[in-house]
């Protein structure tokens, strides 16, 4: 079985090849933007999603399916991504998932939507929802 510990959404983040240490850089929790609300606009700007995992058990290996689901404020599916991952030789684990771009609608609450399946099993469980707040201002 597998415990998600924490997922951030980040610029960018780095791994310390000698200590394996993880640093994140730019933690994003709000963007302001110029543009016109109600029409797509696709900020510019490189995230990472960054999550951490314990296996329970160190004894068994762990096969799972990570699902990042991004939603408007009023809930619609905007983008989504899959990852898949195996934990054979230490407790903790760290997936990190990259995305070109963040699109935008309108201002308000979108989220990312964190979501694992682990071996075989066809059953999905949200491990983590974060926030991310979008405000528009009018272009002048």
């Amino acid at each position: 079985m597998l415990d998600h510990l924490w997922s951030i959404v980040c610029q960018s983040s780095s791994i310390d090849d000698e200590t394996n240490r993880l640093s994140l850089f730019n933690v994003i929790e709000n963007i302001s933007i110029n543009g016109e609300e109600g029409q797509r606009i696709l900020v510019p700007l490189q995230f990472d999603i960054v999550s951490s995992w314990l296996r329970k058990d160190i004894s068994e290996p762990v096969h799972a399916t990570m699902k990042i689901t991004y939603t408007s404020p009023e809930g619609e599916s905007i983008l989504q991504q899959e990852i898949v991952f195996e934990i054979t030789k230490t407790p903790l684990h760290r997936t990190r998932v990259h995305f070109p771009n963040i699109p935008v609608i309108t201002s308000g609450c979108y989220k990312f939507i964190v979501d694992l399946k682990v071996g075989a099993e066809n059953v999905w469980c949200t491990v983590a929802t974060i926030p991310l707040f979008v405000k528009i201002l009018k272009s002048k």
